[in-house]
Order: C-alpha cells, then structure tokens, then sequence
C-alpha cells in the first residue's frame, strides 16, 4: 500500500494497526506512541503497551526516516530549489543517503517506526535500496 498523506500528518502502511502516528507541523515532526502512566512508591512510571515490551526501537534509522521525508517535503514546498541547495547547509554525501529513505517500502517504514524491523537492520545497510519493493524484502528481511 502506497504511503497515504492527509493534512498535518503521515499515515504509514496499514494506520489503523499502527500504534505510531507522526505529525508535521510547522516544520517540526512529533511522534506519538500510546504509553501507560504508572505511580508506584511516589514515583511515575512511563511504561508502553504490553504487546511492545519487548520491542526496540533505532533511534538512528528512525531520525533517518523522518529527515528524509522532511528534506523532501521542503524540497516540493520549494525552501529548497534544489537537493544541491540543501547540500550546502548538509554535508552532500549525509543528505544522499538519507533522501534514498523515502523509497523503502510502506512496510518497512511502518515497521521501522513501531520498532518491529529486523534487529539486524540498520541504517548503514540502507546505502543501496532496490527500487521494487520485493527486492527490499528480500535484502532487509531474508525473505
């Protein structure tokens, strides 16, 4: 499924399994997870749903997924004319790598957000990206 936009926010893949929404407003991006508040002993706890326990979320690729699809959009919205514009405020090789984010495919975004992509994956390994989405599956995820 193609990645759906709607005002002031992303929807990734299938957004009504999603517990992750991400919103753009004003050129900063918010992301939001469902998460329990627990008072014990005088203290707060922030504890996340029981089914996400276990999950580990990268902060690395996530950073990555968001500034490519927010250098890209400045882009479109003409901040910049050009991805060489860009370049001059970022170092040109950085920008190179992390504008190829946006063509991962839709589940491999979601999956990235929720913090359910393979452990082993990491942005490093996202230098090349096959263009067919079936092709990143079998890359990213030994299928």
């Amino acid at each position: 499924m193609p990645m759906q936009l709607k005002e002031g926010e992303i929807l990734l893949g299938k957004q009504r399994e999603s517990t992750a929404r991400m919103e753009i407003r004003n050129g900063e991006i918010a992301l939001f997870r469902q998460l329990k508040l627990k008072k014990s002993v005088g203290r707060c706890m922030i504890l996340a749903p029981e089914d996400e326990k276990n999950d580990k979320k990268d902060s690395t690729l996530l950073k990555g997924l968001v500034r490519a699809y927010l250098w890209q959009r400045q882009i479109k919205e003409g901040k910049y004319a050009t991805t060489r514009e860009l370049c001059t405020e970022i170092n040109v090789r950085h920008i190179q790598r992390i504008l190829r984010l946006n063509y991962l495919a839709p589940r491999i975004k979601e999956d990235i957000l929720n913090g359910t992509q393979p452990k082993y994956l990491k942005l490093a390994d996202l230098k090349k990206i096959p263009l067919l989405w079936s092709e990143q599956f079998e890359k990213f995820y030994d299928v």
